[in-house]
């Protein structure tokens, strides 16, 4: 859909958007760095240059709430509302997308589908 080559544009163009993720970056790392420090300033998920990995951004954010940084609020309320996991593997009370100012239309999201039921009624 994307969403990854959006999130890095707009961090090319949007000066407080880059400073929130570089706070997020260095929280990250110090958090990290408190518990075990790696010796390396290598956090994940592109940070803090780019957006290479949703799935990082996601778990992050989860972690550590809605308000933490913009991007990763902004990576779960589009799971949220894409995949309907809002209630069930994301908070109700999480953002969505409308509240953010993000309009899941603007998105082909033909070659990322939503997940699929699993059929428990197999093999019996």
């Amino acid at each position: 859909a994307h969403v990854m080559n959006w999130m890095t544009d707009r961090l090319n163009t949007d000066l407080e958007l880059r400073a929130d993720y570089q706070r997020a970056h260095d929280y990250y790392l110090a958090k990290r760095n408190a518990l075990a420090d790696l010796g390396t300033d290598f956090s994940g998920g592109g940070m803090p240059d780019r957006v290479k990995c949703l799935h990082v951004l996601i778990a992050y954010a989860l972690a550590e709430g809605p308000d933490h940084f913009r991007l990763g609020t902004e990576a779960v309320a589009l799971a949220a509302d894409h995949a309907n996991l809002r209630g069930t593997a994301i908070p109700a009370t999480w953002p969505t997308c409308a509240e953010l100012g993000i309009t899941l239309s603007d998105f082909d999201f033909s070659n990322a589908e939503a997940p699929k039921t699993p059929n428990t009624t197999k093999g019996k």
